[in-house]
């Protein structure tokens, strides 16, 4: 419970946070905000389960794992985001409040390992949400009845499902630009 106690102030104060930037003029993703409004929903949801229910005891691995995953791979897009913003501003192009954005072209090798990083974390998040869903339903029509007391298990699977999928929209929004950008400078020099 104090984890996802924590997950709520996370979620809650990158939202705040992004919602800041964008205020001050940062070109941030709208969906990178709703998506901390999700995951503040989905924490929200998680508080709510019984702890000894048999579906918090088969989802909370899965969805522990994820997060486990979900570290390393944030620990590699911040070295990235990182290098790319100390780059920019000894340049002269950005300044350290900015926000690593999809105006700035990344070295080829970062991107070579964060990109499938990234995509197959947001697969794993859509694989883990709709395995939730899909033995939810196979429980409920095994049955023959629902279970309404135990409503955060579709709940929680659902919105991982919503986020995986804009997770990897935006993602595929952010790499386009980033391609786009990169040929327009190329046709530049």
């Amino acid at each position: 419970q104090c984890y996802w106690c924590w997950m709520l102030y996370f979620f809650t104060a990158l939202a705040l946070r992004e919602n800041v930037l964008r205020a001050n003029g940062s070109h941030i993703r709208s969906w990178w905000i709703n998506h901390h409004y999700y995951s503040m929903g989905m924490s929200l949801v998680v508080l709510t389960m019984d702890i000894e229910s048999p579906a918090c005891a088969k989802f909370m691995v899965r969805f522990l794992a994820f997060t486990a995953v979900q570290g390393a791979v944030m620990l590699v897009q911040n070295r990235y985001q990182r290098f790319r913003l100390y780059t920019r501003v000894a340049m002269g192009k950005a300044n350290p409040m900015d926000v690593a954005g999809g105006e700035m072209s990344g070295s080829a090798g970062q991107l070579k390992l964060l990109y499938p990083l990234l995509f197959g974390l947001q697969v794993m998040q859509i694989y883990s949400g709709a395995s939730v869903l899909v033995t939810v339903a196979a429980e409920w029509h095994e049955r023959g009845t629902v279970n309404y007391r135990e409503w955060q298990a579709p709940a929680c699977g659902a919105l991982f499902c919503l986020m995986g999928i804009g997770n990897f929209r935006a993602t595929v929004q952010t790499y386009l630009n980033k391609r786009k950008f990169a040929a327009v400078k190329k046709k530049e020099n």
